[in-house]
């Protein structure tokens, strides 16, 4: 596990952790993604994909961590020591 993702479990709950628990606390949580979804929609943030484009994204094969290529555009930065 990289320092990010242990950084990150300080802060966020793996889904496949909440789904082990029961019904009522599951439902809290996607009552939460929810609301945070309709926010970025809200604001613009993002939008649903066209089946266009939600069949270009998943005829790709997912691509290793290490090696994942950067959106065009994206440098990215050296992690410091």
């Amino acid at each position: 596990m990289t320092r990010q993702e242990i950084k990150q479990l300080d802060t966020e709950i793996p889904w496949r952790e909440i789904m082990t628990m029961p019904a009522a606390v599951k439902d809290k949580y996607v009552a939460s993604v929810v609301k945070e979804y309709e926010g970025w929609v809200k604001w613009s943030g993002t939008r649903p994909l066209t089946d266009a484009e939600a069949e270009k994204v998943f005829s790709r094969p997912p691509a290793e961590k290490e090696n994942a290529e950067e959106p065009s555009g994206i440098q990215r930065q050296k992690p410091r020591n």
